[in-house]
């Protein structure tokens, strides 16, 4: 899977390689042709896409099992500006569904910094056993806003390639809670599902791909696209309240989350 491909590589620094890349990037927009074509392009973009959150902790935890998730609502819009054939910048606009799905058992009402401490107060909260077997998901709606530097083969050409880089910012929508297959609050505890996420990270955003000229102004987009967060995406500061004692929502010792995408995109792009 897209994912499990990317997760093999996040090891190797992603902000090194996002650093370097930027920079190598950068400096080809000095060697370019000052009469190079130029140009705007407009489109928009559908994205399938599979998310996880990295964290040790659940990784190296047995009480907990993780599982990627699959979304079919991902797209949104595009607008872009050609430097020359080779060199350009696109702004996109995007709603992404993403997270994380979870299954374990917990046997001691949910102790340790694996996310099964959470699944203990999210069964408690909703007057279910904290101790048993479990299925639940963690749902996030991100407005992502990425800031791309595009390089192509030569975009004056029926088909060229393209490589797609820059940081991403990530606007928290709403969070959903799913446990034992129906989605639930968090009654009682003075929080909803949201507090315990944060409403803006920042991610490094990778896209391999190829575009397909259909005639004079349309170009067909195809891209496999990365993201990685460099931050934790959990508000490891929030405090709930359960049978009226504050209490912290994370373990004190839980490790940072880290969202990660990976989408296969298709989009239309018209050039002005």
């Amino acid at each position: 899977m897209l994912i499990d491909l990317f997760s093999k590589i996040k090891n190797y620094s992603m902000k090194r390689i996002f650093l370097s890349a930027i920079m190598m990037v950068t400096l080809s927009l000095y060697m370019q042709s000052a009469f190079s074509q130029k140009g705007f392009d407009v489109g928009f973009r559908y994205l399938l896409t599979e998310s996880a959150l990295y964290n040790k902790s659940d990784k190296n935890s047995s009480a907990i099992k993780r599982e990627n998730t699959v979304s079919y609502l991902s797209g949104g819009f595009s607008v872009g500006y050609n430097f020359n054939t080779h060199v350009g910048i696109e702004l996109d606009i995007l709603h992404s569904r993403q997270g994380q799905s979870y299954s374990g058992t917990n046997t001691l009402n949910g102790t340790g910094s694996a996310y099964n401490h959470e699944v203990a107060i999210i069964a408690e909260s909703n007057d279910d056993q904290t101790v048993g077997t479990y299925q639940t998901k963690v749902e996030l709606n991100v407005i992502k806003i990425p800031v791309l530097l595009r390089l192509a083969t030569n975009n004056s050409k029926p088909i060229y390639f393209q490589v797609n880089i820059g940081p991403q910012l990530n606007i928290l929508q709403s969070a959903v809670l799913e446990y034992n297959g129906e989605d639930v609050e968090l009654p009682g505890t003075g929080i909803e599902p949201k507090d315990a996420y944060k409403k803006l990270t920042v991610d490094g955003v990778l896209g391999l791909g190829a575009n397909f000229k259909l005639c004079k102004h349309w170009d067909l987009v195809a891209q496999a696209r990365f993201d990685y967060g460099f931050q934790d995406v959990e508000k490891k500061s929030i405090i709930y309240n359960l049978n009226n004692i504050p209490q912290p929502y994370y373990d004190n010792n839980r490790d940072v989350s880290h969202n990660a995408t990976g989408a296969l995109m298709v989009g239309f792009d018209y050039k002005f």
